[in-house]
């Protein structure tokens, strides 16, 4: 992907210090924010990786293992889902 250069003369105008000192304080504290856009893209993303990294798996290991790590992963993740918690139910298929 390219990506255009970023014109930051056009939104700063001749004060930069202002951006200077945003990143200063971002890699200093480790203090990392994605804007909703980037986290739309990177959410999209999720499914596919998901599906590759399955895949791989399927083929490297033996399937009852990747059975018990894909409903281990599950879950784990139901756990964390706020239904789950709230109404005590199994989400287990």
């Amino acid at each position: 992907m390219k990506v255009g250069r970023y014109n930051y003369a056009h939104q700063l105008g001749t004060d930069i210090e202002p951006l200077i000192a945003d990143l200063r304080a971002m890699l200093v504290g480790g203090r990392y924010e994605l804007t909703p856009e980037v986290d739309q893209l990177l959410s999209r993303a999720y499914v596919p990786f998901l599906g590759q990294l399955v895949s791989v798996l399927a083929n490297a290991l033996p399937v009852a293992d990747v059975d018990r790590l894909v409903r281990d992963a599950g879950r784990r993740l139901a756990d964390e889902l706020p239904y789950a918690k709230r109404s005590g139910e199994s989400l287990e298929s």
